[in-house]
């Protein structure tokens, strides 16, 4: 996953078509929020006193 990632983020940077580019740094952006959240989350869990996700 991290791999499309780095392709996709790579891509965006290269291309010539901004608007594109907008549209695939915004999904990025909102995929590696996500992503922190589900790592907040998974290690809150683990915590005795974590309110539950």
């Amino acid at each position: 996953m991290g791999a499309n990632i780095n392709q996709l983020a790579r891509w965006a940077n290269t291309c010539k078509r901004a608007t594109e580019a907008v549209e695939v740094l915004t999904a990025l952006a909102g995929i590696e929020r996500r992503i922190a959240e589900f790592a907040s989350c998974a290690s809150a869990e683990n915590e005795p006193e974590a309110e539950p996700c």
